[in-house]
């Protein structure tokens, strides 16, 4: 079910937001795999596609980019972004669990309710 495990990555994306200040798309690490349509450059991630060239930071139509181009760097991220080290140990699993690639890895949202991190 894509629906919720959607649900779920997004809450994973707001905390992380939330406590750290940063978006998904500022850890995003770009491999040599990606060195065609992407690229770092100079205070964004630039992206060319068939939606045309953008640099994905809060100079571009609207905060962060398109949203084409923001889905085509999530849909070719191949791992969970790595989280800064000043978040708690147990903030970064729940976030970590919550922004795996593959849907079907995610917790349901039942399951993260009986998460430590929320037990604070």
């Amino acid at each position: 079910e894509v629906g919720s495990a959607a649900d779920v990555w997004a809450v994973g994306a707001t905390c992380l937001q939330l406590l750290t200040g940063k978006r998904v798309l500022d850890l995003v690490a770009l491999d040599s795999s990606l060195s065609g349509p992407l690229s770092k450059a100079g205070s964004g991630l630039s992206c060319s596609s068939d939606f045309g060239a953008t640099t994905l930071n809060s100079s571009t139509k609207g905060p962060g980019g398109t949203v084409a181009s923001i889905l085509y760097v999530l849909s070719m991220m191949e791992s969970t972004p790595e989280l800064p080290d000043s978040l708690r140990a147990d903030s970064a699993a729940f976030i970590t669990s919550c922004l795996q690639i593959q849907p079907g890895d995610r917790p349901s949202a039942n399951s993260l309710l009986e998460h430590p991190f929320l037990f604070f």
